[in-house]
């Protein structure tokens, strides 16, 4: 019986540090990922990045613990734009921001999932700014001026995941493909997290 009980408490412990090493290396591993190539002056790049966390707690946003790495992934990356899902809360694109430059202004809202939010994060000079519900989760979009003159509309997505329901994941993701086909911009772009 003792040999049993010994045997079941290894077991246990054994699966725990499995566990909690697991959920550590998921946690830190999709941030040391990136390789980034070297830009041509007349690239226009745009960056998209689901910020919060693949793991089995109920809040998935991302934590400003991780605000210094991310802001510096995303300076290495040397973007025009970005497009950021999963944040925690309205603060962390403007500390974002200021850890990119002085020329990096961030425009986000809450998408509608609890305090979840979304942000578009640019240094081109913006034209204007609008938030507009889709499928019950607001998108951003942004119209911008990039460095060769040309109009671009960036919107930015979150799109419900189909485990809440197909038809607000697909209504989502057409009313804001809506929006964007009906901009008059040089360039429009949807970029996000369709969820589909």
């Amino acid at each position: 019986m003792k040999v049993i009980r010994k045997t079941i408490y290894t077991v246990l412990v054994v699966s725990s540090v499995l566990v909690a090493v697991s959920l550590l290396w998921a946690r830190w591993r999709p941030a040391h990922r990136f390789e980034f190539n070297e830009r041509k002056s007349e690239t226009l790049r745009i960056v998209t990045w689901n910020v919060g966390y693949f793991t089995f707690v109920k809040n998935k946003n991302m934590r400003n613990t991780d605000l210094q790495e991310v802001s510096l992934i995303l300076k290495e990356a040397s973007p025009d734009v970005i497009v950021l899902q999963e944040l925690g809360d309205l603060k962390q694109p403007i500390y974002i921001a200021d850890k990119l430059g002085p020329e990096w202004n961030a425009y986000s809202c809450k998408t509608g999932l609890g305090s979840q939010v979304i942000s578009v994060l640019t240094k081109l000079a913006v034209l204007k700014e609008e938030q507009i519900e889709c499928g019950g989760r607001k998108t951003i979009g942004l119209s911008l001026i990039d460095s060769e003159g040309r109009t671009l509309y960036v919107s930015g997505i979150h799109a419900p995941h189909p485990i809440r329901g197909m038809e607000e994941n697909f209504e989502s993701i057409q009313c804001a493909f809506s929006q964007v086909d009906s901009r008059d911009e040089d360039i429009s772009i949807l970029v996000g997290d369709f969820n589909y």
